[in-house]
């Protein structure tokens, strides 16, 4: 089976918390220098801190986290939950299960135990499974190598955040007010869509190897990039409000914002070529995005650009300088 086609977007609902999850790792964890998450690996997310491996599984189920959910082989499948989390990875690999519900009759299954790791925000619930309960998996699975070691090292992580996207982000908003990285919730918007679209876009590779997850890799540098481009997308957005364009127009040059850098930055090196009389860095009106748009037309490709295509090249551009 190749890398990621572990079947961690089946649902919409499914797909967009375990995307929220991800970026809760990411961004719980700022500070640490040797601290990598790998969206959809070997298990829903591969972390490597320090020395350490932690293979986690997201569940967004609404129903909670029950001993029977763990134990059953859902439809479709060959092992249950609890059977894959322990057989992943290596026996001295961490192993975390997340989840956003649990029903209160369920409790009694899991004791509160501090995850040995400094990884996790405090707001989080961690757990581990009873004793009972882990003596009944260890007969269970018994033909699981070293499974006595690796129930020892497994967790169960419960989010501060339900299985929504508007709980996630309002999560996100006081989690960065509390690390003092940015206030205006209008940015705080823009970190999100942009965290979740390189995460989107890591968990989508398909991985035929081990060694390819370097490819997967996403890290501490992508949040330093946001910190310089979250000045470009702030001024992107203030450009385009001072363009006063329709409503219609203003969304279909938004929807290509995010993809001047993967479809169209040939036009945004040749423009970084250009020689202009005017002086950019504090004219970025609306004659100055027509001025940059007249350039890209006489640019080989551009009749291919759409008429938002060229703005968003063009505030792009602008918003960079």
């Amino acid at each position: 089976m190749a890398i990621g086609e572990n079947g961690g977007a089946e649902s919409i609902r499914k797909f967009n918390y375990q995307h929220s999850v991800a970026m809760m790792f990411l961004i719980s964890n700022l500070d640490k220098e040797e601290f990598s998450i790998f969206p959809e690996s070997a298990d829903d997310l591969m972390i490597k801190y320090g020395e350490n491996t932690i293979n986690v599984q997201v569940k967004g189920t609404d129903g909670g986290l029950t001993i029977n959910a763990l134990k059953k082989v859902p439809k479709g499948k060959q092992k249950s939950i609890i059977h894959k989390s322990l057989e992943v990875g290596g026996i001295d690999d961490y192993r975390i299960i997340v989840f956003w519900k649990i029903t209160p009759p369920q409790t009694k299954n899991y004791v509160e135990e501090s995850f040995p790791l400094s990884m996790l925000d405090e707001t989080i619930q961690v757990s581990k499974l009873s004793q009972d309960n882990r003596d009944d998996f260890i007969k269970q699975y018994s033909n699981i190598n070293g499974v006595v070691q690796r129930l020892e090292k497994h967790y169960f992580l419960k989010t501060p955040f339900e299985a929504t996207i508007p709980s996630f982000k309002q999560w996100l908003i006081f989690k960065i007010v509390d690390l003092d990285f940015i206030v205006e919730k209008k940015v705080v918007a823009n970190i999100y869509d942009s965290l979740l679209s390189i995460v989107a876009q890591k968990s989508e590779l398909k991985m035929e190897a081990t060694t390819d997850n370097e490819l997967k890799r996403i890290d501490k540098s992508i949040i330093d990039q946001f910190l310089v481009t979250r000045d470009e997308s702030y001024l992107y957005d203030e450009i385009l409000r001072k363009l006063e364009l329709p409503a219609h127009a203003e969304k279909e040059i938004m929807d290509c914002k995010f993809t001047v850098d993967t479809l169209n930055s040939s036009f945004l090196d040749e423009l970084g070529n250009e020689k202009f009389e005017e002086d950019f860095t504090w004219l970025k009106d609306n004659e100055s995005v027509e001025l940059v748009i007249s350039k890209i037309e006489k640019m080989s490709g551009s009749e291919n650009l759409s008429r938002a295509g060229k703005y968003a090249i063009a505030i792009t551009f602008l918003s960079r300088i």
